[in-house]
Order: structure tokens, then C-alpha cells, then sequence
């Protein structure tokens, strides 16, 4: 039949090139995750004080209906509505973005990656990229949205 392309394999030849390799790949995740967290905190707040802006705005309107006799719901759901609403523009802004991004850095990733195109991947998985994107978008979003509505 045909001659195997490895000849042998030893792990303890190997296993110092293994084990630092191992250790980056555990850098960059904990990097990533700590990254992922300092953004989402970051949009929080900037969403929190859009909603905080938009309820001072509204102080009057709110004393008045509070005067009529609506509910706290009644009141506080046109918040909730408008950060549900900024996170899902968000998400489809981020969504938009992210097309020519890929587009530009497909070619360097399947050269890098070793055929791994990432305008290609980002084309084949656009249907669960997009439902977590606008979910996560809508979530904090509506998070913020309560955590501004209940503080003022």
C-alpha cells in the first residue's frame, strides 16, 4: 500500500514545544474571555447612561402620568422598549460592520489558518452568528434599560 507521512511519533520529545503551546492557547482564551467582559460592561454603561439621558428628558412627561395614575409598567415599559430597540440597532450595525471586515481579512486568515477563510465562514454561519448577535445585542439592552429605569 502507501508509506505513512509520519514516521513516528514521541510526545516526550515534543512535550516542552507541547506544553508551551498549550499554555498560549489558555493565555489567549482567559485574554479573550476578560476582553469579551470589559466590552459587554462597556456597552452596558453606554447604553445605561443613553437610557439615564433619555428618562431625565422625560422627567416631566413622567410626573405627569404619574399624576393621571399610571402604573410603574406603564411608565417604565417605553424604557425598556427603547433598550431593547438601541441593542437590536446595535447588533445589526455590528452585523453590517463585520461583512466588508471579513471580506478584507478572509484572504490573510486562509493563508494564515491554513484554508480556514473567515468571509467564508462568516457567510456559511451568518444565520446563528445573526441570532447571537441580536440576542446578546437585545439582552444588555433591555439589561441596562432595567438597571437605569430601576436607579432613576
Amino acid at each position: 500500500m502507501g508509506s505513512s507521512l509520519v514516521d513516528k511519533i514521541n510526545y516526550y520529545q515534543n512535550a516542552d514545544t507541547i506544553n508551551k503551546l498549550t499554555n498560549i492557547i489558555d493565555s489567549a482564551n482567559r485574554l479573550g474571555f476578560a476582553l469579551t467582559l470589559f466590552l459587554i460592561i462597556i456597552s452596558i454603561l453606554i447604553t445605561f447612561n443613553t437610557l439615564r439621558l433619555v428618562i431625565y428628558m422625560s422627567r416631566e412627561e413622567i410626573s405627569v402620568m404619574r399624576l393621571v395614575g399610571a402604573s410603574t409598567g406603564y411608565i417604565r415599559g417605553p424604557f425598556f422598549v427603547a433598550g431593547a430597540l438601541y441593542g437590536f440597532i446595535s447588533a445589526v450595525i455590528t452585523l453590517v460592520l463585520f461583512y466588508p471586515i471579513t471580506l478584507w481579512l478572509g484572504k490573510t486568515t486562509a493563508d494564515f489558518f491554513v484554508g480556514i477563510n473567515l468571509f467564508s465562514y462568516y457567510v456559511s454561519n451568518f444565520g446563528e452568528i445573526f441570532l447571537i448577535i441580536v440576542f446578546s445585542g437585545v439582552a444588555i439592552g433591555s439589561l441596562s434599560s432595567f438597571l437605569a429605569v430601576r436607579k432613576y
